[in-house]
């Protein structure tokens, strides 16, 4: 489900009015446009666990997945975009992002578990995550008011946004097996064979495997910037979003399970944006710009179905995904 793409599309829509038709009525009440390009160093970590039925139970938490200290190169574009009367106390305002991430380097922890809060854990792997990305698309409309001849302007803001994380699993790993338990809590079939195979300690060959999250849905923010020189700007804002979930996942050496999708997630979620920056103005059009972002977004309990390579479709509860980012980014803003 590309969802990005229907968040794409109006960013496109607001810069294409802009920049590309440049005679329209649109452009000819704008007052300042800044187009900007960062890039920098981001840190991710995400996870999610699942129970052993739809009530929650047998157990609590049965398999759980952890991406931790994903580091990412990041590049975002930038545009803001003003409009009404030079001076004026108060003028519309407009923002986008744009945000590609790839990942450089992670690591992975994949547990199973036969009783209630994690315990009887009969099957972990340590796995790499040295491949995938990230992209965010955001955009926010909304009333900006000046203060102290614009030295100070506060903007409330509504918008809609897209993120998403698209992580690969190799190098596997398999750290702690436990045939023993994994039998006792699930059974055997008819011939005696056990219902769950773990596999034993040690390396093991072939993983290349993937989860996609995907978030998406309205936000309401505000916009604060404070300018103490004619030079110098300081940024801040703060977002709150409202997000449907997916996560789809390719499990790609079960061959129990169905492919390209083995299982995914589906639930409702919330999340916290939050940014302080900083721009240096050397020239009448150009400045230099520095933001730190961090966002923390965490999912209601939801749905874990499983497609089965026979066709069937097994569901249990996803009990939640829980996603935190952190980016440093440095680069450059061009007034038009």
């Amino acid at each position: 489900m590309h969802v990005f793409f229907y968040t794409l599309l109006p960013v496109a829509a607001l810069w294409g009015g802009v920049v590309l038709l440049p005679g329209n009525a649109l452009a000819n009440r704008i007052t300042t446009v800044d187009l900007g390009i960062e890039s920098g160093y981001r840190q991710d970590n995400l996870d999610w666990n699942m129970a052993g039925n739809l009530d929650g139970t047998s157990p609590n938490v049965l398999s759980e997945l952890s991406w931790d200290d994903l580091k990412l190169l990041q590049v975002d574009a930038r545009g803001r975009f003003t409009l009404g009367r030079p001076g004026a106390p108060v003028a519309f305002h407009a923002r986008s992002n744009l945000g590609v991430g790839t990942i450089i380097d992670g690591s992975n922890q994949d547990s199973d578990y036969g009783g209630d809060n994690r315990t009887l854990e009969f099957s972990r792997s340590n796995n790499d995550t040295s491949d995938g990305g990230a992209l965010d698309i955001s955009i926010g409309l909304g009333p900006r008011f000046a203060f102290g001849g614009g030295a100070l302007t506060l903007t409330p803001l509504f918008g809609y946004s897209y993120h998403g994380q698209y992580l690969r699993l190799s190098g596997g790993n398999q750290t702690v097996s436990n045939q023993d338990i994994a039998t006792a809590v699930f059974g055997v079939d008819a011939d005696g064979e056990p219902l769950v195979n773990v596999p034993p300690t040690g390396p093991f060959s072939g993983l290349d495997s993937s989860y996609d999250a995907h978030w998406w849905g309205p936000w309401l923010g505000l916009d604060l910037t404070l300018a103490p020189t004619a030079a110098l700007t300081l940024t801040g804002s703060g977002e709150y979003h409202l997000a449907d979930y997916l996560g789809e996942a390719d499990w790609n050496l079960r061959t129990d399970l169905a492919h390209p999708v083995s299982f995914d997630h589906q639930a409702d979620a919330s999340g916290v944006v939050f940014a302080l920056g900083t721009e240096w103005a050397f020239h009448r059009r150009w400045a230099l710009t520095g933001r730190f972002g961090y966002q923390k977004w965490q999912t209601d309990r939801g749905l874990h179905r499983v497609f089965l390579a026979d066709g069937t479709v097994g569901v249990t509860r996803l009990n939640a995904v829980n996603w935190e980012s952190a980016a440093l980014m440095v680069g450059a803003r061009c007034r038009f």
